[in-house]
């Protein structure tokens, strides 16, 4: 029987109309509808029909019998009670093991290129998901894969491709139906054929639901010959013509509509998403009302705007929610169990770094060793892993086994605790090895239910535990499927699930596309009016494009097209004028250009080129990035007394940069990247300096002059210090490390053997002068480490080994031409020029080896022993022209330097510097990320004075 169609008009939001038809000629007594079944498009139109119902019946002082609201799918959905359906992870395993047991040779077009491993998770997970996506798309038209591959090329091209995909699909299916499951998609198919006995209810009324899927609109049609049903259509009879029989847009009948914005200036073009986020709070506030959801909306079809609009609201002390709910895999919930099975699938430090950094994760730990200190242990962990970089946990095992001092104390702690409760698998079955996992985790804990997130945490559990219930059917228990895959299918599907959020009465949802017909605020703002997402477009599908979505009767571009401009013209028609306005973007959160969407273009010819020239101008506001930095904080230094002592190396911090060389050497911060996996510059310097340390105070070697020998034996400490610090099995990016390292020893050999025929010898390494304690200057102690001192006759040589990638000039290196505003104390005349210092570095050891009895007598040179990444490059670099007056001038620097250290003058911050580990405290310069009240009170003058 064919439903009655009803036409409300569209001169007011559907919902209010709905309503008004529902109730309005009720007379005696509280409204009853509770044998009307109200059909509608989403959760959320239902939320929003029946507050609207209840808020109507309030207002006459009665009560109501509200309709059974539901969507669509409700005629499909097979019966709650039926435990045989297959859920979520009992599909994916199914698929993933059909993939990954079926014949390739015998699926050669589906597959002309042989994975490397069939049984590899990922890829038979992503055939899983492909396939999965597949039949979904099919059966809002009651198909199957087998039926389209049946049907030949007057579907599908590729013929030979679709009886592959029906093959797998055949696998897919046997596997479900051995392990006595349902596959649920072919459960829907037949509930078409048979919907759901509705015998409570008298009356169906479908209202507003623009776009039914196909096999919905069969199942409504079989109702249809038992039970009344009515279509109510948010439109004017005039537009009667332009609808089938189920109140879906003709395509034909709409892809020349015109569509008309009252106010030229209601369409907007803005650069990212952060500036339309800003636009549309300067569109509500010229309206000058108070920022509340009943009087205005926003949605945006694009839901890669949320996190700006959220932002921008926040600003302004409103919240903004997203009604279609939050990914699961952003609660810590998900990251527990997402951190877990990738430490036991890789088990390496990323997967063991993001599980230990759980704060829930810390506080089990702590419960059951109270000497344990969690903030302690995340420094050791970063310490542990700069110093050893180890990969993996068997590395990571034998440096703690082997840290007899106890440095590593408290990470060794969570470690050994966190193998521990690793170890059960793969012999235990993985839901109950991950509940196990969990129950340690959690145990004790109390959930204060009258917060939203102890709410919410209840809500990710019970999905979590769902998950895990699902596993434990005979597809898992199966021998085909190992426990890798089996974790692996567990967050794959654990990261398709949604939370939905408590939120403030108050609060302002962020709508999609297909909930704006539902809003009945009388001002609309639509971010992200852009193609692709308005209206939204299918390009390029890998098994099923445009056409053959179109002859298979399922859902296609040009469906979605004619849907959206009705949709669009509903919005505009049932609000005042000028109520609607428009944001289309001019480039995605990566970057990438977007097109306004053709909706705009709908419109009277004469409007034509004004609304082009207004959708593809150059945008007038400053280039943004694409996520643009803004500052939320101001970083407030600690107040910190100076230090009592100084290494050398820091002058040349003070003299680059005095706040800079203040949260470094007095402050005491510095950068800790845990995600370091090679070597850095000073770790690479280090493995070279570390051989030729060896080589100076090896005695039997002193006198050798035989490059072969010292090569080998370079070569052999190399290896050696690689092995002790970073483990026995090197990384490979270790070991490319190392040959570099070799191969710059190699160069160093030669020019060694060369030094040593020349006459000198080496008669120091890593030496302190002092006595290894220093030397008083300006009442500072002044410490140092030199690499090398070189010796012949009555001259002394003070070497610094460099390995950076070029070459280093000693003088260019310490001295440059003095800028009119450097500061008096770092400038001196050189060869007649002004010049500055910007290392005291060499200077500096040849003042403080004067004050050694064994070295004050004799003659010195210095340089640099350079051995860059060009080999040809190795050579020594000494210092020519360095003389007295120049150590006059350095010993006056570095005096003033320590006087400004001690009266605590450290600012303003230079500009830049060449290596920046603070860059990232500011969005721009250091000057605007600081709040210097109170703290630059500390002295009364700047640095550069």
């Amino acid at each position: 029987m064919t439903p009655t169609r009803h036409f409300l008009g569209w001169h007011a939001p559907i919902v209010e109309l709905a309503v008004g038809r529902l109730i309005g000629g009720w007379r005696d007594g509280p409204p009853d509808l509770g044998r009307v079944v109200a059909v509608v498009p989403t959760l959320q139109s239902g939320r929003r029909l029946r507050q609207a119902l209840a808020a109507a019946a309030a207002s006459h002082n009665t009560g109501l019998f509200p309709p059974h609201t539901v969507t669509p799918d409700f005629f499909l959905r097979p019966d709650d009670r039926d435990t045989t359906i297959a859920g979520d992870a009992q599909r994916t395993a199914a698929w993933a093991q059909a993939a990954s047991t079926c014949d390739i040779d015998h699926l050669r077009s589906l597959f002309p290129v042989k994975p490397e491993s069939q049984s590899e998770p990922r890829w038979a997970l992503d055939i899983a998901a492909k396939m999965s996506s597949l039949r979904s798309l099919l059966a809002d038209n009651g198909l199957s894969i087998r039926d389209v591959a049946s049907r030949g090329l007057e579907a599908v091209e590729e013929t030979e491709r679709w009886n592959d995909l029906a093959t797998l699909e055949r696998a897919y299916l046997d596997l479900l139906h051995g392990a006595g499951l349902k596959d649920p998609l072919e459960a829907e198919i037949r509930r078409a054929v048979h919907p759901p006995d509705l015998g409570e209810f008298d009356r169906i009324i479908v209202i507003a639901v623009p776009d039914p899927a196909p096999l919905a609109v069969r199942a409504l049609d079989n109702i249809a010959s038992r039970i009344s049903t009515e279509v109510w259509v948010h439109a004017p009879p005039d537009k009667a013509d332009m609808f089938d029989a189920w109140g879906r847009p003709i395509p034909e009948k709409w892809e020349e509509a015109c569509i008309r914005l009252p106010d030229p200036d209601a369409i907007r073009l803005k650069g990212n998403g952060e500036s339309q986020a800003e636009e549309i709070m300067a569109i509500l506030a010229a309206r000058g009302e108070v920022i509340d959801a009943s009087t205005f909306a926003v949605a945006a079809p694009n839901q890669a705007l949320f996190p700006s609009i959220e932002k921008a609201f926040a600003d302004h002390a409103v919240q903004a929610y997203n009604p279609a709910g939050e990914p699961l895999s952003g609660h810590p919930l998900f990251h527990i169990v997402s951190s877990l099975v990738n430490l036991v699938l890789s088990r390496d430090y990323e997967s063991l770094a993001a599980l230990v950094r759980a704060p829930a994760v810390l506080t089990a730990v702590s419960r059951a060793h109270p000497e344990f200190e969690p903030g302690r242990a995340l420094a050791q962990m970063d310490a542990f892993q700069n110093e050893h970089l180890a990969s993996g946990l068997d590395d990571i095992r034998e440096f703690l086994d082997a840290d007899a001092g106890g440095r590593y104390r408290d990470f060794a702690t969570v470690f050994a605790t966190l193998c521990a409760r690793i170890s059960p698998f793969p012999r235990q079955a993985p839901p109950a090895f991950v509940r196990g996992f969990l129950a340690f985790v959690y145990e004790g804990v109390r959930l204060d239910m009258s917060r939203p997130d102890a709410r919410m945490h209840l809500d990710a559990a019970s999905l979590v535990e769902s998950t895990l219930r699902d596993m434990e059917g005979a597809l898992f228990t199966a021998p085909g499927l190992e426990p890798r895959m089996q974790l692996h299918i567990l967050t794959d599907t654990l990261a398709r699930k949604n939370l939905y959020v408590d939120h403030p009465e108050n609060a302002v949802p962020v709508q999609g596309w297909l909930e704006i017909p539902w809003e009945p605020a009388p001002a609309l703002v639509i971010a992200g009016m852009n193609e692709g997402y308005v209206p939204e477009s299918v390009l390029g599908d890998v098994f099923l494009p445009d056409i053959p979505r179109e002859r298979l009767g399922l859902k296609n571009n040009r469906v979605r097209f004619a849907r959206d401009v009705y949709l669009f013209a509903a919005m505009i028609a049932s609000r005042p004028a000028g109520g609607v306005s428009c944001i289309a973007g001019k480039i995605d959160v990566l970057g990438d250009p977007l097109k306004p969407s053709r909706l705009l273009f709908l419109c009277p010819d004469g409007e034509l080129p004004d609304r082009a020239r207004r959708l593809f101008a150059e945008l007038d506001e400053p280039r943004q990035e694409v996520l643009q930095p803004q500052r939320q904080w101001l970083l407030k230094p600690p107040r910190v007394a100076a230090p009592d002592s100084l290494p050398v190396t820091a002058f040349r911090a003070y003299l680059e940069c005095p706040f800079r060389f203040y949260l470094s050497h007095v402050a005491g911060m510095r950068a800790v990247d845990d995600r370091k996996l090679e070597l850095d510059a000073r770790d690479f310097g280090v493995a070279c300096h570390r051989p030729l340390e060896l080589l100076g105070r090896n005695a039997d070697l002193a006198a050798c002059t035989d490059e072969h020998v010292l090569r080998a034996f370079l070569h052999e400490q190399a290896g050696s210090f690689m092995r002790e610090k970073y483990g026995r099995h090197l990384s490979l990016t270790l070991a490319v490390q190392l040959d570099a390292v070799k191969e710059r020893l190699a160069r160093v050999a030669h020019i060694e053997a060369g030094i040593r025929r020349e006459g000198w010898r080496t008669v120091a390494t890593e030496y302190r002068p002092g006595n290894g304690e220093g030397v008083i200057m300006n009442g500072m102690r002044i410490r140092g480490t030199i690499d090398r001192i070189d010796r012949r006759g009555d001259v002394i040589r003070i070497l610094d080994y460099k390995t950076s990638d070029s070459p280093a000039d000693p003088a260019r290196s310490h001295v440059r031409a003095a800028a009119d505003s450097a500061p008096g104390w770092a400038c001196f005349s050189y060869r007649g020029k002004p010049n500055r210092w910007t290392d005291l570095q060499l200077p500096l050891y040849c003042l403080l080896l004067r004050q050694d009895a064994a070295y004050r007598s004799l003659a010195m040179e210095c340089g640099y022993f350079n051995m860059p990444k060009a080999i040809g490059d190795t050579a020594l670099a000494l210092w020519d022209g360095i003389d007295e007056n120049m150590l006059d001038s350095a010993r006056s620097c570095a005096l003033q330097v320590i006087e400004n250290i001690r009266k605590g003058i450290f600012w303003p911050p230079a500009e830049s510097v060449a290596c920046d580990d603070f860059g990232d405290l500011s969005i721009d310069s250091l000057k605007n990320a600081v709040d210097v009240e109170g703290w630059r009170g500390a002295h009364e003058q700047s640095a550069e004075h």
